[in-house]
């Protein structure tokens, strides 16, 4: 839980939650949806290192400070145009269930599609009358596709 002797210091992109000798840097919330798995598990520690989670967690109603705390150090993570969309829940939990329906089914929309390039990949062959340079362009760019989705296939 964050006390009196708590400090933030604001720096470009996230901010920093100080809590006696500990610094947590909040991640900021891409806005082309790319990172809310990592956003989410990193959220989710951090709101735990500070007792802060319970407010997300706990069917009860939690302390009005604490859901309020635990609110802000969440919008002050997120893209301007996903702030406006949620700034209207009152509840941290609220809030973290909003964001969690809008990232997860663009998160399954993209582990759909790398499904489709892992497809693609797999059954991928030189035709007959296709130069090997073609070809391998071809590959170039499934493989890329596939690195920009988070797989490594080198």
């Amino acid at each position: 839980m964050a006390g009196k002797d708590d400090k933030k210091v604001e720096i470009t992109s996230s901010t920093i939650c100080e809590q006696g000798n500990v610094s947590l840097q909040c991640p900021k919330l891409n806005e082309n949806e790319t990172n809310y798995t990592i956003w989410a598990v990193l959220m989710e520690t951090i709101l735990k290192a500070y007792g802060l989670w319970d407010t997300i967690d706990d069917k009860e109603e939690a302390d009005e400070r604490i859901t309020n705390t635990t609110k802000a150090m969440i919008l002050q993570t997120l893209p301007k145009d996903v702030l406006m969309q949620v700034a209207q829940y009152t509840s941290a939990k609220e809030v973290w269930e909003s964001i969690k329906i809008r990232y997860l089914g663009a998160d399954m929309v993209q582990k759909a599609r790398l499904l489709t390039l892992r497809s693609e990949l797999e059954t991928l062959k030189m035709k007959k009358n296709e130069s090997i340079s073609d070809f391998s362009g071809k590959l170039s760019v499934e493989i890329k596709l596939d690195n920009q989705n988070g797989n490594d296939i080198n």
